[in-house]
This record gives C-alpha cells, sequence and structure tokens, in this order.
C-alpha cells in the first residue's frame, strides 16, 4: 500500500470552506508515487473513494480543507492515517512558523514553486474556479500534487531523524480527524434565543449606563474610554469640544450653510478611589481600568460594580451579536456553526480556536447551543 496525495480545488468564497453552502467543490486531483496525476471534475470521487480504500495513509497540505470537502460529497476516508504537510513543517521548524504555506515549505526543502498563474491573473482578480479554463486548473492542481509529494518525501526523511518527534506527528494526526469531525458536526445555535438574549443585555446595559450618567449628568461620559474612566474613578480633568454656529458661508460651494467655530470645555473631576499601587500608565494622569483592577478594587464604591457589570454585559452582548452576524457572513446553513480548531499557531504547541473562539466562549452563549442529545 501507497500513501495516497490528494487536494481540491473550490469556488473561493470564505476562502473556498467547505461548510459556505455557496460554495462549490470544482476539482479533486490525487497522486500515488509511480502513478500518473489523476485530475478531473467531482465526477471522478467515487474512482477516488476507490482509491482511498486502498491506500496507506493520505497526504495533503491543510488536509482538514480537503477531507471536509470529500466529507461533504459523501467521501470518507475510512481507518485511513493522515498525514498533513503543513501541521509537519510547523512541528519541524519548532513551532515558529504560523500556517506554514506549500510555497515557503517548497523554498525551504529548495523545491520548485507552485504554479502562480491562477491566483496572479485569476482569483486576485475576481475571477473564481469555475470560469479558469479548465485546463490552467487541471495543471495548476496536478502541479500542487505533484509538489505536495515532494514535500512529503522530505518529511519523512527529517522525521527518521528525529522519532520521537515523528510520534508526536503520528499522534497529531490522529489529533486531526477528531478535530476535523468537531469541526464539520459544529454546534448548534438557537438564533431565536440569542436575539433573546441580546434584546434582554441591551436593555440591561441601557439601565446600568443611566445609574452611571447620574453621576455627573453634565457631563457626557464615555464609559467605552479607558481615559474617561479613568479620569471619573481617580479624578482628572476631562475635555470636550463642541460646534458651534459661528455664521454663514456667503461665498463658495458651501454657501447658504452654517459655518462652525470650536469650543472646548473642561471637567475637573475628584477621585472616588484611589489607585492601587503600581497600575499607572504609561500616559501621566491615568491609571488602569481593566476588568482585573477594577475587581481588586470592587466593594469601594458602587461604581465599581457597576463598572464591572457593564463589562460583562458588553462581553456577552458582543457574542449575542457577533455569532449570528458570523454565522450569515460565513453563509453557514441549519443553524449550525463551524469553528475551526488550529494545531498551526500556538508556538507552545497547545490548540487554539478561531471564527469564533469556542474556548472562550461566555455562559450567556453557551446557553444559546442546543444539545444534539436528549436527557
Amino acid at each position: 500500500m501507497k500513501p495516497l496525495i490528494l487536494d481540491v480545488e473550490t469556488t473561493t468564497f470564505q476562502k473556498g470552506h467547505a461548510f459556505a453552502a455557496r460554495n462549490k467543490l470544482c476539482y479533486v486531483g490525487t497522486y500515488s508515487e509511480g502513478s500518473t496525476v489523476f485530475v478531473g471534475s467531482p465526477t471522478i470521487l467515487p474512482d477516488i473513494g476507490r482509491q482511498i480504500v486502498s491506500a496507506s495513509e493520505v497526504v495533503g497540505f491543510n488536509i482538514k480543507f480537503d477531507l471536509h470537502w470529500l466529507r461533504r460529497e459523501g467521501i470518507g476516508i475510512g481507518n485511513r492515517r493522515v498525514w498533513d504537510c503543513q501541521y509537519a513543517h510547523f512541528l519541524l521548524s519548532g513551532q515558529r512558523e504560523k500556517y506554514p504555506s506549500l510555497d515557503g515549505v517548497l523554498n525551504h526543502y529548495g523545491l520548485p514553486p507552485k504554479m502562480h498563474i491562477v491566483e496572479e491573473e485569476y482569483w486576485s482578480k475576481g475571477i473564481d474556479t469555475p470560469n479558469i479554463p479548465p485546463e490552467i486548473m487541471l495543471e495548476y492542481l496536478a502541479t500542487d500534487l505533484e509538489r505536495t509529494y515532494q514535500v512529503y518525501v522530505k518529511q519523512k526523511e527529517d522525521f527518521g531523524k528525529n522519532p520521537r518527534l515523528y510520534s508526536l506527528f503520528r499522534l497529531a494526526c490522529a489529533d486531526l480527524l477528531v478535530l476535523a469531525e468537531m469541526e464539520y458536526n459544529g454546534l448548534i445555535l438557537d438564533l431565536d434565543e440569542t436575539l433573546k438574549k441580546k434584546l434582554e443585555t441591551i436593555e440591561s446595559l441601557k439601565k446600568i449606563e443611566e445609574q452611571l450618567n447620574q453621576l455627573y449628568p453634565h457631563i457626557t461620559i464615555n464609559w467605552n474610554s479607558g481615559d474617561d474612566v479613568s479620569c471619573v474613578l481617580y479624578g482628572g480633568t476631562i475635555t470636550r469640544e463642541f460646534r458651534d454656529i459661528a455664521g454663514i458661508y456667503k461665498t463658495g460651494e458651501k454657501t447658504g450653510q452654517p459655518r462652525y467655530s470650536i469650543r472646548k470645555e473642561e471637567y475637573k473631576l475628584e477621585q472616588l478611589v484611589k489607585p492601587l499601587k503600581g497600575s499607572e500608565l504609561k500616559k501621566v494622569g491615568y491609571w488602569s481600568t481593566d476588568e482585573a483592577t477594577l475587581l481588586q478594587l470592587k466593594g469601594k464604591k458602587k461604581i465599581i460594580t457597576l463598572l464591572l457589570d457593564r463589562s460583562t454585559l458588553s462581553k456577552e452582548l458582543d457574542y449575542y451579536e457577533g455569532i449570528p452576524k458570523l454565522y450569515i457572513e460565513k453563509d453557514w446553513s441549519n443553524s449550525i456553526i463551524h469553528g475551526q480548531f488550529n494545531q498551526c499557531v500556538a508556538s507552545t504547541g497547545r490548540l487554539s480556536a478561531s471564527a469564533p473562539n469556542q474556548q472562550n466562549f461566555s455562559e450567556g452563549i453557551k446557553g444559546c447551543i442546543v444539545s444534539r442529545y436528549a436527557f
């Protein structure tokens, strides 16, 4: 049994992700040592499925991308192992290079580069994959397959010199299959519940800010500004600019429109809370107002509790607004969000998550996730 190199080409919305409903699989190809490159339209998928069954392992560059597309088209890899050349380079290079590119890895090994005509002459100019001449796309795909195989051979040699690192790589590739499963299944989001909580949170924030504004009703305080909050808590001067009508333009393009002058007013605020030692900022006269600092001051003044509650609600609101917005932008369907789990990011080797970062979900947004299991 021989390794099978796999690659697909798709439409380019959201970088071609398989979870965007409008994206389409355009071309798919494989390569195995001693064989000719096998490329074509999705009609060849059944043949590729049979190739996968007889392969020792499936090799790709950022292979989760390709696995998602195969699964979307009804093709699984069964119990085949995978080899992700992107992660292999991340590991072999000491986990210093985030998301290594195929071109970068080819250059590292002194191998010929990818074909660049597709990116430079078509994709960069807004021409999507289905509108690129098929002969160009098939050659592009075939070249990527051959280059990926060349990288695979070099990486096997490198891992042969470091068996312990290879063991770690094999474990990470097993993890990759689990992560691919998690990404594909995604999380079911109750969009109606998210909207309900969003409206409730906006109302709660409004009430908190009404209480905060009672402290200085004659001044417009920007409670999102660390400088303003520092002045309110620790004392300082807030400067506001006002535009006063100074006359009317009598000539030129603005004839008849009001002319304004800028007036500045300064408001000196008294200290409500003594700042913590060591919390001063580089900006002279200002101190930290972040959550960690406020938690240490909690109980000294009611305003501290209000600011902390506002901070918590603002973070919740970011999720209630941001996750549904992301769902629409990504063109996901069936109320499922498909976050990414990244192995090629953190220099420490830990797993990271993005778009959205499910590792940092607030308790509120977790309450909008629907379990697939009945209790």
